[in-house]
């Protein structure tokens, strides 16, 4: 990976951040469970 792009994954310090965040908030598990949803029942 390259230390600078475009996208925010593409810098290495960034992507660092996000996969940090992602650990720390749990933010991961949240998303795959609402979208585990049936959408009928909620």
């Amino acid at each position: 990976m390259g230390a600078w792009a475009t996208a925010a994954w593409d810098n290495d310090s960034a992507a660092d951040w996000f996969g940090d965040m992602f650990d720390a908030t749990g933010l991961a598990k949240v998303v795959e469970e609402t979208l585990e949803r049936d959408v009928a029942e909620h």
